[in-house]
């Protein structure tokens, strides 16, 4: 149980036209994939052997559900992979966390606030 996991960013251009009637759920903006990642339930592993008290923002994440995380959660994401114990880091773990820190610091540093990362579970 693992995650495919982007790097969005809000998409340039016109908004898609709204139509009359009922709405039948939430729409999205556009966005525009910057860069892709599938993990095979390494943050699960990590979570579980490290303590959901200590990486409480990757303990949140549902391998059932999808998640997203605009620059306040990436900002709470980075102090979770700072508490981290590296040394004790298998190496995909190590893989996955570099990726998700480097992009959690493009999403806290995007000036207009339009990246964000979205997981999409099971």
């Amino acid at each position: 149980m693992g995650f495919f996991i982007e790097l969005v960013k809000d998409a340039p251009g016109p908004r898609p036209p709204r139509r009359a009637g009922r709405r039948t759920g939430r729409r999205e903006s556009p966005v525009e994939v910057l860069d892709s990642l599938i993990e095979d339930g390494e943050i699960g592993r990590l979570t579980y052997r490290q303590g959901f008290d200590r990486l409480p923002t990757l303990a949140r994440l549902d391998p059932y559900a999808d998640h997203v995380f605009d620059a306040y959660w990436c900002a709470l994401l980075l102090t979770d992979i700072a508490r981290l114990d590296t040394a004790a880091l298998t190496p995909a773990e190590s893989a996955v966390l570099e990726k998700l820190a480097e992009w959690a610091h493009r999403c806290v540093g995007a000036p207009e606030g339009d990246h964000r990362i979205r997981f999409a579970g099971d």
